[in-house]
């Protein structure tokens, strides 16, 4: 089963700040496919204009089967900086510093590099059934609630003051087998979500 995706699919990128969603608190959506169509789908995306332009980066959920695995595909994929601690506060924590721009671009506030001029962080996990799936129910709650608040701005505090954030979708892949569960498991996690 192959799928076509568009920018308008994803919901046009914008800017968030303290706390304010983008354009939407839709940030996750579900795709049922085959793999092969949806990396396919994902890389004509890439090439798709989108005003403001978009950061898209494909993640393997096969490669995020137990925390830590999920830590090491991210941190290689997002480059996280070295001082990244491979637990879930470092997860969310880089996470959410990824999408600052202040005017530097994604992932300058690592301090460590230039950042990605783009306004839009598209994350596309393949296999996603498979994530944690050696996990805890409370390590992929922990997760969720990371890409939720890294998508809103949640994190942010009077303390940080006002930051520019690029907007975060996130879309989850899997085939027909693992589908229902998939949705169990983002439903048990009180997640909004739109499928295609």
């Amino acid at each position: 089963m192959s799928v076509e995706l568009s920018w308008a699919d994803v919901v046009a990128p914008g800017i968030s700040s303290q706390g304010q969603p983008a354009v939407s608190e839709e940030w996750a959506f579900l795709v049922e496919a085959d793999a092969a169509g949806f990396i396919e789908a994902i890389s004509s995306l890439k090439d798709e204009p989108i005003a403001g332009g978009a950061y898209v980066v494909i993640l393997n959920g096969a490669q995020c089967e137990s925390g830590r695995d999920l830590f090491n595909e991210f941190s290689r994929k997002l480059n996280f900086p070295a001082y990244f601690g491979a637990n879930w506060a470092a997860f969310d924590e880089c996470l959410n510093d990824f999408v600052i721009l202040n005017g530097r671009g994604m992932g300058s506030e690592f301090g460590d590099r230039e950042g990605i001029h783009a306004r839009m962080l598209l994350l596309a996990i393949v296999n996603a059934d498979r994530i944690l799936r050696n996990g805890t129910l409370a390590e992929w709650k922990a997760f969720l609630a990371s890409l939720q608040r890294a998508s809103t701005g949640a994190n942010l505090s009077e303390i940080t003051g006002k930051r520019e954030l690029a907007s975060l979708r996130v879309i989850f892949h899997c085939d027909t087998n693992g589908y229902s569960g998939l949705v169990r498991k983002m439903n048990s996690s009180n997640v909004n979500f739109r499928t295609k």
